[in-house]
């Protein structure tokens, strides 16, 4: 931790104690920071408790770097659970795999969320990306290869065809070719990271650094843009996702 000049965090949730309150649901994401800054990150700001950025943006599973199944994420409350299931450490390997099969099962019924989105005129429907799935199996295997390679496998699988959003966030603007998403550093850390996303389904990438539509950050709304990517899969009932990340790049 002393060493900021090569010092790299990953850091990983899945968590049985769900997302009820003060928690995000974001079950099977992850964040990865190089030299003392981001490569990988959460998006959006905490600005409100339960203004329409946190519920749409900040909170939401679209602000993480995880998965939405059909256009839809995980319900703000402790029943959308996650579980690290196996987890290793040693000198140049760390490893864990995360459950959140459970994660994507409806809506929140607690009052205190119930009214923040009856408060923003918010309701908890597929146009914004609240509602039941047909998911069965979301298991995320991580492993961080020191010093510099993260590889992430995603076992996926759904009761009928759905369409599958692979999510990943980042201070600077993504550069795709192909299956390559690379992005540059030069202000924050100079350095350069590449994922590459590899699956039998070919996806569609966008990228974008637009909030979702409505969740824009209101009290402060001249904070920084971040940029948000979505690998695009489906419909299918099953999927598997390789993504392998170095940074930095050529090392």
């Amino acid at each position: 931790m002393t060493e900021r000049s090569s010092n790299m965090s990953l850091s990983f949730r899945s968590s049985p104690f769900g997302s009820g309150s003060h928690t995000l649901a974001d079950q099977n994401s992850f964040k990865l920071l190089y030299k003392g800054v981001y490569v990988y990150m959460n998006a959006g700001y905490y600005q409100n408790f339960s203004d329409k950025h946190n519920l749409l943006q900040y909170r939401h599973t679209r602000g993480h770097n995880t998965m939405l199944v059909n256009g839809i994420g995980q319900p703000y409350t402790t029943k959308a659970y996650g579980n690290v299931e196996r987890g290793l450490n040693s000198e140049n390997l760390a490893y864990f795999l995360g459950n959140a099969s459970n994660a994507y099962c409806g809506i929140s019924e607690y009052p205190l969320w119930l009214s923040a989105f009856e408060a923003a005129g918010i309701t908890q429907t597929p146009v914004y990306g609240f509602g039941n799935t047909p998911l069965n199996n979301y298991k995320r295997h991580i492993f961080m290869l020191r010093p510099n390679i993260v590889v992430i496998y995603d076992d996926l699988g759904a009761d009928e065809a759905v369409t599958w959003q692979w999510l990943l966030h980042s201070p600077v603007e993504f550069h795709i070719a192909g299956n390559k998403v690379t992005t540059t550093y030069p202000d924050k850390g100079g350095f350069t990271s590449v994922a590459q996303i590899f699956s039998e389904q070919a996806p569609t990438i966008e990228t974008t650094n637009q909030w979702f539509p409505g969740g824009e950050p209101t009290v402060n709304p001249t904070v920084d843009k971040q940029w948000h990517l979505t690998a695009n899969f489906g419909p299918s009932m099953r999927n598997k996702i390789l993504t392998i990340i170095q940074y930095p790049s050529g090392r």
